[in-house]
């Protein structure tokens, strides 16, 4: 009997040393449970960051498609392969040749009203394909986009071609800057942009044929702010541009 007492007393030892760290645990859980999961929820947000930035891909190039047509995944695809085909070299040096394509549905008005009187169903009502609301949205991201201050290439409709240069002929690279006299052929009337249409790209790669005829191609500046960093994205810009409008000439 001693012996079994010393040994249930031995268990009792043993439970209430270890219901000790439990009844801490569950109060302070009770007490701090919030604290704990704010504080595990930042962690998490921070360690997802970090990882993406260390394995983020910085672009050699952007070339931005903004216009009036329908992007469905075969002529993404098709653009997305070309414009990445159209890099000849790694021009940031860091070992990995890449071109980051965006891409935006916009019409105006009048392009609008177009695409959706174009067709009809079997009742004869118009198949819509430029949803207002839409339509706004994708205004405001590009807008958004502009006001970064990145820089980009840019191939547009004549529509947002004209409003770029109204609202600040200083954001887009004047023709003469990149070219000197020696203008090429399809220069637009104010100087600041290329017809697609005229470019030596267009006329030998079918996927930029998918593009509208009314297509403008230019060239927007890096913001100051931007430093170096920015002119020297201007600059391989700039010979990717060239590379465009040149191609196979």
């Amino acid at each position: 009997m001693a012996d079994n007492q010393e040994k249930l007393q031995g268990t009792d030892i043993k439970l209430t040393s270890s219901n000790k760290f439990l009844t801490w645990f569950s109060n302070f859980w009770y007490y701090h449970k919030w604290k704990v999961i704010v504080i595990a929820f930042f962690l998490v947000v921070v360690v997802v960051g970090v990882v993406q930035m260390l394995n983020k891909t910085d672009p050699d190039i952007e070339i931005t498609v903004a216009t009036h047509m329908i992007f469905d995944q075969e002529n993404v695809d098709a653009l997305d392969t070309t414009f990445n085909a159209l890099l000849s070299s790694d021009l940031n040096g860091d070992g990995k040749k890449s071109v980051q394509f965006n891409h935006y549905k916009i019409y105006s008005e009048s392009e609008m009203q177009a695409a959706n009187e174009a067709e009809t169903d079997a009742n004869g009502d118009p198949i819509i394909y430029a949803d207002e609301s839409n339509n706004k949205a994708q205004i405001e991201q590009f807008n958004n986009y502009i006001a970064t201050g990145q820089g980009s290439i840019m191939i547009v409709s004549e529509f947002l071609y004209n409003d770029l240069v109204k609202r600040n002929k200083e954001l887009v690279t004047p023709i003469s800057e990149i070219y000197g006299d020696k203008l090429p052929e399809g220069v637009t009337s104010d100087g600041y942009g290329i017809w697609l249409k005229d470019t030596g790209a267009y006329k030998n790669l079918d996927a930029l044929k998918a593009l509208p005829e009314d297509s403008i191609i230019c060239i927007i500046r890096p913001m100051l702010l931007n430093g170096e960093r920015g002119n020297e994205k201007h600059q391989a810009a700039v010979e990717y541009f060239k590379t465009i409008v040149e191609f196979g000439k």
